[in-house]
């Protein structure tokens, strides 16, 4: 990886309308570029492509992100900005509730972004399979991120005395195995039954009957 490959423009022209209008198409190309990426894969997904789909000239794609392995890490990392702020409001939001109606907001708010970023996640699972993946390590930052506030809700969950502590370091695992796995599973699902995030319920329930107290 390049150091010094851009992820995104930090210049300021100095002209608020013209900055705005620079954001709004950076915004658009990354957009395409979750298409595109998640439609032909990280490793064969053309610029050209990506220009096309965001309605833009390959040079303006050029002028924003200097190549592919920096769009795709302006993609990660703005999908993620968008994820951690989702979650922590969930979180935040929940936090005088019981237990397993904290664990099922932020489930449901998890599912919730997912379904709105399914080329976003596909990636992600892409990244954590394939070799020779750019930026391996920024695909797997979202997920890490989720994991983290994971850990914190089981200690509420402890704290509050609604798991268990026998096992205790494991639930943050199994409850992260359980929703990635649904989330694998609703990629793959070519006529899902309802809505991803209506899971949340059910995945909490599994949970909770395995390591409720």
């Amino acid at each position: 990886m390049n150091p010094s490959s851009k992820t995104a423009p930090v210049v300021s022209s100095g002209n608020p309308l013209r900055e705005r209008l620079r954001a709004e198409t950076a915004r658009s190309i990354v957009g395409a570029a979750e298409k595109v990426f998640a439609a032909q894969g990280v490793n064969a997904a053309r610029m050209d492509d990506i220009a096309s789909e965001a309605g833009v000239s390959v040079g303006t794609v050029y002028n924003h992100f200097e190549d592919r392995e920096s769009l795709l890490n302006g993609l990660l990392a703005t999908r993620r900005a968008e994820l951690v702020a989702n979650l922590d409001a969930a979180l935040e939001a929940g936090g005088g509730e019981p237990f397993p109606f904290m664990l099922e907001r932020f489930t449901s708010t998890l599912l919730e972004h997912f379904e709105s970023h399914r080329p976003f996640f596909s990636i992600v699972i892409e990244g954590e399979h394939r070799r020779g993946f750019p930026a391996t390590g920024r695909g797997n930052d979202a997920m890490l991120e989720v994991y983290q506030r994971v850990e914190h809700l089981m200690t509420r969950g402890l704290r509050k005395k609604a798991l268990r502590s026998q096992g205790a370091e494991l639930w943050p695992a199994l409850f992260m195995g359980a929703v990635r796995g649904a989330m694998v599973h609703s990629l793959y699902d070519k006529s899902p039954a309802r809505p991803l995030a209506e899971r949340a319920p059910d995945l909490v329930r599994f949970f909770l009957d395995g390591a409720g107290a």
